[in-house]
């Protein structure tokens, strides 16, 4: 008798993996570092080219400065301060003021432009083709006035009558300070017996006519030290102030002419 066949069936046990732990993402130093350094940098930008932060608001304004020209250091208000050209205000303004000596433009962080002005200070008037000039030390005409009265300058009369625009360089200020030497000493001290009314220059700057209260001129070498040529005069118009009636001449060392 045939019995059946029993098979015996193997089965795979069942394995169980438990499963692994998720490891939470971490953002890598490295990213993190160039994510605040673009931040900051976004900062900046915003700050330096779109805050109001940075906008000229505020002037300094050191020295007298004309309407029209106050009108174009004001036309830098609301200007970035970083890229505003303060050369270019200080060219623009002393193209427009001669009597301006020096300008100085500097910035305020974060909003402040600071003007310093410097102005010309006269020392001379300068008299040619009937127009009337004040003149710096530097021998510089920086200004026409429409009368000479107003001033108590020494006043030269150029007698070339050239035409000139300002500024302009008319003299050296060895010159200017030999005009402003003579005209103090002689007029302020009367043991000279004379005061000098004017002066007239003919065709160069190196010889002066100072014209006299006495009806005659008296000419000076401006390059020769002045103490010598008024110590010449002193010894000779003592005792020939009677004979002088045009001129007395004192440009040559140690002589004197006069007529």
């Amino acid at each position: 008798m045939f019995g059946k066949k029993e098979k015996n069936i193997l089965k795979q046990p069942k394995i169980y993996s438990p499963p692994k732990e998720q490891k939470p993402f971490v953002f890598p130093r490295y990213l993190k570092i160039i994510l605040v350094v673009l931040i900051g940098l976004a900062a900046i930008i915003y700050l330096i080219f779109f805050s109001t932060i940075f906008k000229i608001n505020n002037f300094q304004i050191i020295g007298n400065i004309p309407e029209d020209s106050n009108k174009k250091i004001e036309s830098a208000r609301g200007q970035n301060i970083f890229f505003y050209s303060s050369k270019e205000l200080e060219d623009g303004l002393i193209k427009e003021n001669p009597q301006f000596l020096n300008i100085k433009v500097s910035k305020g962080i974060p909003n402040l432009l600071r003007v310093k002005i410097e102005e010309r200070s006269p020392q001379i008037i300068w008299k040619t083709n009937g127009k009337v000039f004040l003149v710096d030390e530097g021998g510089i005409a920086f200004k026409e006035i429409p009368t000479e009265e107003s001033y108590t300058l020494p006043k030269v009369t150029d007698n070339k009558n050239i035409n000139m625009t300002i500024p302009s360089q008319v003299a050296t200020s060895n010159f200017t300070i030999f005009i402003k030497d003579l005209s103090s000493k002689v007029n302020n001290d009367q043991s000279y017996g004379v005061s000098i009314s004017s002066f007239q220059i003919n065709e160069t700057i190196f010889q002066v006519d100072a014209i006299t209260d006495k009806g005659f001129k008296m000419i000076f070498d401006t390059t020769r030290p002045l103490s010598d040529q008024l110590d010449a005069f002193l010894k000779v118009y003592k005792d020939h102030k009677d004979e002088i009636k045009e001129y007395i001449d004192l440009r040559v060392e140690g002589w004197v002419y006069y007529k």
